[in-house]
């Protein structure tokens, strides 16, 4: 709940069968979170390969990695917090 009404922004990823498409966007509208955008897909991976998360970019549909799609869209000295960074000294 506070994600949704706290005083900070949030933006949450989260994974719904595509028949409850119009569901999420109804409770969207009803809770005041109108902008939501689907980002990807989950499936089964073909037989010997590895899972994979998939993004799919709103320009051009086009589907990539999400490691791709990172490195793409961040820059250096851009991000948040990075709670994994291993401290130079």
């Amino acid at each position: 709940a506070d994600a949704l009404s706290g005083g900070d922004d949030y933006e949450l990823a989260f994974t719904a069968a595509p028949q409850n498409r119009q569901a999420i966007a109804e409770l969207g509208s009803a809770t005041g979170c109108s902008r939501l955008s689907r980002i990807g897909s989950c499936r089964e991976p073909e037989p010997g390969e590895e899972p994979e998360l998939s993004v799919m970019t709103e320009e051009n549909g086009i589907r990539r990695s999400a490691a791709e799609w990172l490195r793409q869209h961040q820059t250096e000295g851009q991000g948040g917090f990075d709670h994994f960074r291993q401290s130079e000294s």
